[in-house]
């Protein structure tokens, strides 16, 4: 996780961690912002009308978008960004909290390793399906985001060849199916970047007309126990 990362969550607000009792993350060896960065990682809880880093209350339906930015498309066949979510708050990132699994084909067909491929200056949208914030997740939760190629999975995953066996039928279907399988939370990738992001989840607060209310009708109450007594 770079420092440029660690400063932005921080002045969000945010806490972005770098090491504890959870799952060790073993980071690229190098996140160059050329082919795949993590712009920014945002959440609405208004159904998407509206994005930002706003405080998660229980009984919010939340949905997450994550932001991947390139400068240059690069000589791979696809970038892939997952996403997973410690739901039960111990700090592990099990497939089952897997929250996103997405990616961007930059070659539909191979292509020779012949250096970082034209100028784009590219974005692309990630958004996550909703999630229903319930009273057993009040507290702490850590959300990891990573990004990389397909010749980093490959490559960690012990797959030798070519720089072509990125296009190979083996690892190509419609779903990408082999690479999100083999897309850790935990591994080592020769290129990419990842962010921990540490989420609170806290109670609904009243509104202040619901306050005001209750107030009134407890003053109420109170008057009437008095004049129960004065009979």
């Amino acid at each position: 996780m770079n420092l440029k990362a660690l400063r932005k969550f921080a002045a969000a607000g945010l806490l972005a961690v770098t090491g504890a009792s959870w799952a060790t993350i073993d980071l690229p060896e190098h996140t160059e912002p050329a082919w795949q960065d993590i712009a920014s990682i945002t959440w609405s809880t208004d159904g998407g009308s509206s994005w930002g880093n706003s405080t998660l209350l229980v009984g919010q339906s939340v949905e997450f978008k994550f932001t991947m930015h390139k400068t240059y498309d690069g000589r791979h066949y696809a970038d892939f960004i997952k996403a997973w979510i410690d739901l039960d708050g111990n700090g592990e990132f099990a497939d089952s909290e897997t929250l996103l699994f997405g990616h961007n084909i930059v070659h539909s067909g191979a292509v020779a390793n012949d250096g970082w491929g034209s100028v784009v200056n590219q974005s692309f949208d990630f958004i996550s399906g909703p999630i229903t914030l319930s009273s057993a997740m009040l507290g702490d939760h850590f959300l990891l985001a990573r990004v990389t190629c397909s010749e980093s999975l490959l490559t960690t995953a012990g797959i030798t060849g070519d720089w072509s066996r990125q296009w190979l039928p083996a690892y190509v279907d419609d779903d990408n199916a082999w690479y999100n399988e083999n897309f850790s939370p935990t591994a080592y990738y020769w290129q990419g970047q990842a962010q921990l992001v540490k989420l609170t989840v806290n109670n609904q607060v009243p509104e202040p007309g619901t306050l005001a209310l209750f107030a009134a009708a407890m003053v109420g109450m109170g008057l009437g126990r008095k004049r129960a007594l004065r009979v």
